[in-house]
């Protein structure tokens, strides 16, 4: 409100200028005093804005006072002074400006310079800097009309917090800058040292760390001693027998098997032994049948010599096992489940030893690929061997083990040896046939027969143990 006085007062001193003929450039004076004119009527403007939103306040602090009690804030009315004492002098300049207006207009013809003249500024940026001098004062007009109503220093009752807490609605002021209400000061928390990691990164993005070549594991081939033959007492030879050395591996199938009778996985360790290359032969076989004058198996006129023999029972096989021993003066035996599983792995995890992928399988099955499938058994040694050098551990014939059949794995021997009850008559089958389908080949399939049974599809093989 000062700046407006100060407005009003140059707009007079202007007028009586003009009045009195004391004017060097009476156009000039006439823009001069519209100029005034105009900022006159910006500050009036801005007054009546200010006296609206002091009234909107004052409502607003009621409002409040009838929501927090009459003894939360003051109870005399805002005022301000520079609104109300300013508002005479704005009106007189106003009238004044407009009745001398004509004045200067009459007296255009005495603008002869005299002595003792008063020369208005040329300089007009004073007016533009007074307009902007004037919206600053409107701001703080406001910014006390604020103070006055929430800066009674007071605490509010029932609470700790300071009035300045309080929160206050702004008046939308049309036209001029917003006024921010200041928020008190909140202690921020004790700053916790970072790392900082952008610049790490940076570097390793921009210097990307060497990558280190480690070459692939070569594949374990296990060292596989050369086959033997033990001598047979009087003249001839035994199986041919392939030694292992002790080792350790998983038996049976994983948990998620439905194959029940497969389960627990768990490890076995196993002591070195030899087992026998392929199946037990009919030629094999014979000698011992005819030395001992014991039944000779049927071979489904198939042909025997090579072909591993078929029809024989589990006491058939013990016998033979029996025979040899005394012959060559070893101990030989039927493998135990655990031997037998093994070796027919050879050294590998999966369910079956060879690829997967491959079209014809090395096997003698139902659906192998090869020409024997679901007919009748291929001679011994007509597939690859697996790791362990060992042929046939899977298809062409089942073979029969030492073990008793249990439904499980809970409570087996975990030293590899057989498993046996007290009058046990069902005996554990291995290795799958040339009528089993593919999924029977794996290498931890079990199946149970009496022992008893002879069958065209069941046939042994030999463990020498040391």
């Amino acid at each position: 409100m000062n700046t407006l006085r100060g407005e009003v007062e140059v707009a007079r001193g202007l007028i009586n200028v003009g009045s009195e003929g004391r004017v060097e450039d009476p156009e000039k004076l006439r823009k001069e005093l519209s100029e005034s004119k105009k900022n006159i009527a910006i500050a009036l403007r801005l007054r009546a804005e200010a006296e609206a939103s002091r009234d909107k306040l004052i409502e607003e602090r009621n409002v409040l006072r009838e929501k927090l009690g009459d003894e939360a804030l003051p109870a005399a009315p805002l005022r301000v002074p520079a609104l109300d004492e300013g508002k005479h002098g704005a009106d007189q300049a106003e009238s004044d400006i407009s009745s001398k207006k004509t004045k200067v207009s009459g007296k255009q013809q005495k603008q002869s310079a005299q002595p003792g003249q008063v020369f208005v500024d040329k300089d007009g940026r004073q007016r533009r800097w007074l307009g902007a001098a004037i919206g600053l004062g409107v701001v703080g007009a406001v910014a006390l009309i604020v103070w006055l109503l929430i800066g009674t220093g007071n605490l509010l009752p029932g609470t700790n917090e300071s009035p300045a807490t309080a929160i206050v609605k702004e008046p939308a002021v049309p036209d001029a800058p917003p006024v921010k209400t200041v928020k008190p000061a909140v202690k921020a928390p004790e700053p916790v040292a970072k790392v900082p990691v952008a610049p790490i990164v940076a570097k390793l993005v921009e210097k990307p760390l060497p990558k280190k070549v480690v070459a692939a594991p070569e594949p374990v081939v296990p060292v596989v001693p050369e086959p033997f033959r033990d001598s047979l007492k009087g003249s001839g030879k035994g199986p041919l027998m392939v030694t292992l050395a002790a080792d350790e591996f998983q038996m049976g199938s994983p948990g998620n098997s439905l194959n029940f009778d497969e389960s627990p996985r768990h490890a076995v360790t196993l002591d070195s032994f030899a087992i026998s290359k392929h199946e037990v032969t009919f030629a094999e076989y014979d000698k011992f049948a005819r030395a001992t004058g014991r039944r000779m198996p049927y071979d489904e006129s198939w042909g025997r010599s090579s072909r591993p023999v078929i029809n024989v029972s589990w006491n058939d096989a013990r016998a033979y096992t029996g025979w040899l021993s005394k012959k060559t003066g070893q101990r030989y035996r039927l493998p135990t489940e655990a031997e037998w599983e093994y070796a027919a792995r050879g050294g590998s995890t999966e369910k079956v030893w060879w690829d997967t992928q491959a079209a014809v399988k090395p096997a003698n099955c139902f659906n192998c690929g090869s020409e024997w499938d679901g007919l009748r058994t291929a001679p011994a040694g007509s597939f690859d061997s697996n790791a362990f050098g060992l042929e046939d551990m899977s298809g062409n014939v089942q073979e029969w083990t030492e073990d008793c059949y249990h439904a499980s794995y809970n409570g087996a021997p975990d030293n590899g040896s057989a498993w046996l009850i007290a009058e046990c008559t069902q005996r554990v089958v291995r290795g799958g046939s040339y009528t089993s389908p593919l999924n029977a080949l794996r290498n931890a399939k079990r199946s149970q027969y009496n022992q008893d049974a002879r069958l065209d599809n069941l046939g042994f093989r030999v463990v020498r143990g040391n």
